[in-house]
């Protein structure tokens, strides 16, 4: 134990609250004398990468192979011995401390840790069609933690699930489960793609970044295909929609001219034989139409000269007074001859 150096812990808060995500999560941690030992079990070499990436710079990360096998593979026992300025990791968070809820970053971080413990990223095919539903979920007995995480997500604009996944006591392939069983997931293609480019930079662990990535690339190209399948849909309607009105108003000349056609056709005798008798028997009608017509003619004209009169009153009323004048002259003219 000694014979390893142990670098005391800096105070870096976004640190502190991803250890205390990965603490909450699958990690354990104890008292060995003067020191701290963490440590956790693995079958997967991402863990122990980002098991090195974090607490080798603290301390001499020791990797050992067990005995024991699951699936064939081989399980690996990773632990760190750490100074006493890490005592904060001893006890298990029950739930997310006020001082991480109050700051972002130092959520969004503890929710990094939590979900390189507790997190999968995956993509399910759908029985009914060729296509998939992509999501995450994060799956623990932590039920005020998931909660807490929920409430703060909402905030943000995630609509997370939560929800009981299994009960307390129910068999499964590893024994029978010690608690309750809870689920935080996300669905929504609209807000995976957010939340994961929100997310990823607080993440370490390589596997599931690279799911992240893939994901968020498959959704994008997606959202592309429905785009151009939109707008090429739109512009066939248009296009539709033009040679329906082109082809609908040329079908209705068409029959109007057919009907007008066939009527001519059955009715050209009556028609030719009705219009001379109506001309011969209304002679008089048609008469008085015209002299109505010339009627309206004139009093149209009149209307105009009414018009003009009023808008040049001050002219008028000028040429009247010297037409008068001329006149006075012209009669005392007369009278003075005689």
């Amino acid at each position: 134990m000694l014979k390893y150096t142990k670098v005391p812990f800096d105070n870096n808060e976004n640190e502190k609250a991803y250890m205390l995500g990965l603490r909450a999560g699958d990690f354990y941690s104890k008292w060995d004398h003067n020191l701290i030992v963490i440590g956790t079990t693995t079958t997967k070499n991402e863990l122990i990468e980002l098991f090195q990436q974090t607490f080798s710079p603290f301390g001499q990360v020791i990797v050992r192979k067990r005995k024991q096998t699951y699936k064939s593979k081989t399980i690996f026992q990773i632990y760190c011995y750490l100074d006493k300025t890490f005592k904060f990791l001893v006890e298990k968070p029950l739930c997310i401390p006020k001082w991480i809820l109050k700051n972002k970053n130092y959520f969004l971080a503890f929710l990094g840790g939590y979900t390189d413990c507790e997190g999968c990223f995956f993509a399910n095919k759908n029985v009914n069609c060729n296509t998939f539903s992509f999501g995450l979920s994060i799956s623990s007995g932590d039920y005020k933690i998931l909660l807490q995480a929920q409430h703060k997500l909402l905030e943000f604009g995630f609509n997370f699930t939560f929800r009981l996944k299994t009960l307390k006591g129910t068999l499964t392939q590893f024994g029978r489960i010690c608690k309750d069983i809870y689920e935080l997931k996300l669905l929504r293609k609209k807000q995976i793609i957010p939340f994961f480019i929100l997310m990823v930079p607080f993440l370490r662990h390589e596997e599931k970044i690279n799911k992240a990535n893939v994901i968020t690339t498959q959704l994008n190209e997606e959202t592309k295909l429905k785009q151009i399948k939109h707008e090429k849909s739109l512009e066939n309607i248009k296009k539709y929609q033009k040679n329906y009105r082109q082809l609908n108003k040329a079908r209705l000349n068409e029959l109007n001219k057919k009907w007008v056609k066939k009527w001519r056709k059955e009715n050209y005798e009556r028609i030719k034989i009705y219009s001379k008798k109506y001309y011969f028997k209304n002679k008089s009608k048609f008469r008085k139409y015209r002299l109505r017509y010339y009627v309206a003619n004139h009093a149209k004209i009149l209307r105009q000269k009414k018009v003009y009169y009023q808008s040049n009153k001050g002219l008028m009323k000028q040429k009247a007074e010297e037409h008068r004048i001329m006149k006075d002259l012209l009669m005392k003219r007369q009278s003075n001859e005689k």
